[in-house]
C-alpha cells in the first residue's frame, strides 16, 4: 500500500492548491474531487471516480478521517489533504 501512495505523490505537483471540498456545495463535480476520489481508492476506500462529490464519496471520506482519527465530518480541508500525504497550499 505504500507503495501506490508514493506513486501517487509522485504524479501529484510537489506543492498545488487544494481547496475545500465537501458534498452540497456549489460545485460538486469538478476535477479537485477526481483527485480525492483516486486518493481514496488507492487508500482503500472504493469509490467512482466521476469526480462528483455525492453520498459514496463522502461516506468514504468520513470512513478515511475515522481511520486517521482525525474529525469525521465528511469535509475535505487542510487535516485530511495532510493525511493523505499531499502537499497542501491552502488559503
Amino acid at each position: 500500500m505504500q507503495a501506490t501512495t508514493n506513486a501517487i505523490r509522485l504524479e501529484s505537483p510537489s506543492c498545488r492548491y487544494f481547496p475545500l471540498l465537501k458534498r452540497n456545495d456549489a460545485v460538486t463535480q469538478n476535477e479537485d474531487v477526481r483527485y480525492l476520489q483516486r486518493l481514496l481508492n488507492t487508500s482503500g476506500f472504493s469509490v467512482d471516480t466521476d469526480g462528483g462529490f455525492g453520498p459514496k464519496t463522502q461516506q468514504a471520506v468520513i470512513n478515511f478521517q475515522k481511520q486517521q482519527q482525525i474529525v469525521a465530518d465528511g469535509i475535505v480541508g487542510p487535516k485530511t489533504w495532510t493525511k493523505f500525504g499531499v502537499c497542501t497550499n491552502l488559503f
